[in-house]
């Protein structure tokens, strides 16, 4: 009745010899599920098991910047690279065509809980 799962996406082994989308090192992935079976299950509303997610973000230099903070200031964020990141440059209003206008946005700056891209 309370189901959960851990996403492992964000854990790329680039150098697995089974291909970079078969992770080794299951034990982040455990704590994950342990977290949201402590969260969900057992009622431990204190465990945080989802997240980070965005609460705010600024536009710099023209719009050719943006930084976007997350969890309020409060999310303690692990970069492990540069890359993933992906903007909407439609132009037309607030909706976008994620099949037509997504474009790679790279980061170029971050702090404990933001990222600049």
């Amino acid at each position: 009745p309370n189901p959960f799962m851990a996403v492992a996406m964000d854990m790329a082994d680039f150098n697995s010899p089974h291909g970079a989308i078969h992770y080794r090192y299951k034990q982040e992935v455990a704590e994950r599920l342990m977290k949201g079976a402590l969260n969900v299950h057992y009622g431990h509303s204190d465990v945080q098991f989802q997240g980070p997610f965005p609460s705010t973000f600024t536009q710099h230099d023209g719009n050719d910047r943006i930084t976007v903070v997350f969890d309020s200031g409060h999310a303690h964020l692990d970069i492990r690279n540069n890359n993933g990141f992906e903007v909407c440059c439609d132009g037309h209003g607030p909706s976008c065509d994620p099949t037509h206008n997504l474009l790679a946005a790279p980061i170029t700056a971050h702090g404990q809980s933001d990222v600049t891209l």
